[in-house]
């Protein structure tokens, strides 16, 4: 699997998860139907050194509780 950070948005009542990937989808076409995941936290930590490996892991782990 390969993970890939991309940007930052808020979510909001006009901004919903939907809009966030459809907004994805247009500024990079070339992404066919990419897998999309958020992460929520009100801590301040790295991005990239603790929550994206924490997210991936996760992330892996349901997949695979879902596959067995």
């Amino acid at each position: 699997m390969r993970t890939e950070y991309i940007n930052s948005w808020k979510r909001s009542f006009s901004n919903t998860y939907e809009q966030i990937k459809s907004e994805l989808l247009s500024l990079n076409p070339d992404l066919p139907n990419p897998a999309v995941y958020a992460i929520e936290t009100q801590l301040k930590f790295p991005l990239d050194e603790t929550l994206l490996p924490v997210a991936k892991r996760s992330l892996v782990r349901y997949i695979s509780s879902k596959a067995a």
